[in-house]
């Protein structure tokens, strides 16, 4: 089964590397989008039909992710929302606790290769945020809690 992944980044080269790896390690497994806005990625929902979607936290002209994930649902979007950002000087409170929201991550974390894991090990729905749709949070953000 392939799964068709939607990446709404404004950060270019964050687009350029999860395509690399995109081509190197999953082109069996997933078919990738990129949209560098929100807009974008929005027109996107309804052409290219994901199953997941990768948000940043942060998209002009909305300030973050209390804004833009009612947006992606507005759309009729059901699936798998994930927010990710390279910032460390915010609270991700807001998405740690939206209910459409099901996994936060920092780009910091996962940039290169480690973008390799972050699909394998949450973006694929063998993972546990596929079968049950609840909320998990990673570690490193519990104390903004």
């Amino acid at each position: 089964m392939v799964t068709r992944l939607l990446l709404i980044d404004d950060c270019r080269h964050i687009g350029a590397m999860m395509g690399a790896i995109v081509d190197r390690y999953f082109q069996n497994d997933v078919e990738l989008c990129i949209a560098s806005t929100l807009e974008t990625g929005l027109m996107h929902i309804g052409l290219f039909d994901p199953d997941v979607i990768l948000l940043d936290y942060r998209l002009k002209p909305h300030h973050d992710c209390r804004a833009t994930v009612p947006a992606v649902r507005d759309t009729g979007f059901a699936g798998p929302i994930h927010i990710w950002s390279s910032s460390e000087q915010f609270t991700l409170k807001e998405a740690l606790n939206n209910p459409d929201v099901v996994g936060v991550y920092s780009k910091l974390d996962y940039h290169g290769m480690a973008l390799k894991k972050l699909i394998s090990a949450h973006l694929l729905p063998t993972t546990p945020c596929w079968q049950n749709m609840k909320p998990f949070k990673i570690e490193r953000f519990l104390a903004f809690n």
